[in-house]
């Protein structure tokens, strides 16, 4: 059974370095949906500004282009989340090992 992806971010984490992780996860989508947006607005706007007649089909054609490299970043961050749920954990050892997170197992049985 695959981890959900988020999920993977507090795989092996001791109890007091969650909140870390979890602040340090909310910072990072924050900051990417605001990157992806501006982007994506760019590429849109420069779709606009090639063209010398506005109309619907420009601006559904500059939406178009940046559908496309949406697919593309989409693409390009799969395969690194797709790596990110595979591994395996690991028991938590040391002074804080109080708390140790354990593999889901499949739902054989």
């Amino acid at each position: 059974m695959l981890i959900p992806i988020m999920a993977s971010a507090y795989i092996g984490l001791n109890r007091d370095q969650i909140p870390h992780a979890s602040v340090a996860t909310r910072i990072l989508l924050t900051i990417g949906g605001a990157f992806g947006s501006a982007i994506l607005a760019t590429i849109v706007e420069q779709q606009l500004s090639y063209s010398s007649v506005s109309g619907t089909q420009t601006v559904a054609g500059a939406y178009n282009v940046a559908f496309w490299w949406l697919i593309v970043f989409t693409i390009i961050t799969l395969v690194p989340s797709l790596l990110l749920s595979t591994r395996k954990n690991e028991p938590v050892t040391g002074p804080d090992s109080t708390v140790q997170i354990k593999a889901q197992k499949d739902s054989t049985g």
